[in-house]
């Protein structure tokens, strides 16, 4: 027992099990300096919080854009869910919204249960909806925007990339609708698992969303890009967020003709979709290498990355010429059916990527 001017420091003999409810009984005699005594007994409920990992607290329904309002409060607002079993401790927490970045100073979510986030103006409109935490401001892009919501030691909980091309419609595109998850265990898939609430009020915040259920399926993962920033540098681009930590580990990636493994790889986060690899030795003009995906990298999702390849070059200079015209259509029967093809004529390895 260690003790200051106004508090008491028990240490036990047993640790304390993580998320079991314990209560402390005071009991006795209690006084403070003056003499004064304290009524007792008086009980105390406290648990050792869980340490919350990535997926355990979801962004879960956003309303971007509450103009017409249907029923709810014309408040833009943001959805929280506890996705574990146990409620989750949200101290210092960091929630991004673009490049404005907020700090959740405390605040705690049961299991099973949500918090609205808003500004301090709509924060007293929100309460019949359930618990809310407020900013002095709060606006979200009613076209797209990032989220990231990090705990007090920066490790990424959850993070999305929100775009108003998720609603169902034009009308509701239009506002008055929040976009909901339709699979909150799903939290890495992004395009197919968001769209319009289909409850008649705009939408549900504070309860099990109107379109819960199963999202829909998304298209294997695959790489989707590879670039050469240098003669030992590339970047590798996939098509799902990937698990970060598995990122680092240069024994996940391979290059044919003697290259061999990065001695580095950086993850690029939030979202962890790339990586820039460094490798000893330079690649040679002219020749075609192959990266292969092996060891346990795997998607957010769970989804198998290794036997995964795709092919480079170091590109040349392109000049006038190399790269022409070959092929349009300008009139196409279809909607946005129209292109423009165009062909290497050179004997060149050409990166069109900075051409315009």
């Amino acid at each position: 027992l260690y003790d200051t001017a106004t508090s008491v420091y028990l240490v036990f003999a047993e640790p304390f099990e993580l998320q079991t409810a314990y209560h402390l009984i005071l009991d006795g005699t209690f006084r403070n300096c003056a003499g004064q005594l304290m009524e007792t007994p008086q009980n105390f409920s406290f648990f050792l919080p869980k340490v919350a990992e990535a997926g355990d607290i979801v962004i879960n329904e956003i309303m971007i854009d509450p103009d017409p309002p249907l029923a709810l409060p014309a408040y833009e607002y943001l959805e929280l869910y506890n996705n574990s079993s146990s409620p989750v401790v949200m101290n210092n927490w960091h929630l991004k919204i673009g490049s404005t970045d907020k700090v959740i100073e405390s605040a705690t979510i049961q299991a099973g249960n949500f918090l609205l986030i808003c500004s301090s103006d709509a924060a007293e409109a929100f309460l019949p909806y359930g618990e809310t935490y407020s900013f002095s401001s709060f606006s979200l892009n009613n076209t797209a925007a990032a989220l990231v919501l990090k705990d007090e030691f920066g490790g990424v909980i959850h993070q999305l990339n929100y775009t108003n091309d998720w609603h169902s419609s034009e009308e509701k595109k239009e506002g008055g609708w929040s976009l909901e998850a339709i699979e909150q265990s799903n939290y890495c898939q992004e395009v197919g698992n968001w769209a319009s609430s289909t409850d008649g009020r705009g939408g549900s915040p504070g309860i099990v969303n109107s379109i819960d259920g199963v999202a829909n399926e998304q298209p294997d993962l695959s790489i989707r890009s590879v670039s050469v920033l240098d003669e030992n540098i590339i970047k590798l681009s996939f098509s799902e967020k990937m698990d970060s930590l598995e990122m680092f580990k240069t024994d996940n990636f391979f290059v044919d003709r003697g290259i061999g493994e990065p001695f580095e790889s950086m993850p690029e986060g939030p979202g962890y979709e790339s990586a820039v690899l460094y490798f000893d030795d330079t690649f040679l003009r002219g020749e075609i290498y192959t990266l292969e995906i092996s060891g346990n990298l795997r998607s957010c999702t769970g989804a198998e990355a290794a036997g995964l390849s795709i092919s480079f070059a170091l590109p040349d200079q392109v000049v006038k010429g190399d790269v022409v015209f070959n092929e349009l259509l300008f009139d196409a029967a279809v909607p946005e059916g129209e292109f423009i093809e165009l062909v290497n004529i050179s004997d060149k390895f050409i990166d069109i990527s900075d051409l315009s």
